[in-house]
């Protein structure tokens, strides 16, 4: 399997996170324990980012096509 990287900003522009909105294509990709992992973490991430109150690396880190789609 391959992964990219898009910066076309209708890309990163997704009313939610991408392992939610596509979670069947993930399960039926890596099976229901994998995604259930995948999601704890991404989960876990997003709470982690949303309550620093300091916003740099390594945690917090936005593409700059989102950015640019979210801002």
């Amino acid at each position: 399997m391959d992964w990219y990287c898009s910066s076309n900003t209708q890309a990163h522009d997704g009313a939610e996170p991408v392992y939610l909105s596509n979670k069947q294509e993930l399960i039926k990709l890596m099976n229901l324990p994998a995604y259930q992992k995948l999601a704890e973490l991404c989960s876990a991430r997003i709470t982690a980012m949303n309550n620093r109150k300091i916003k740099h690396l390594p945690l917090y880190v936005i593409h700059p096509a989102t950015k640019a789609a979210k801002g």
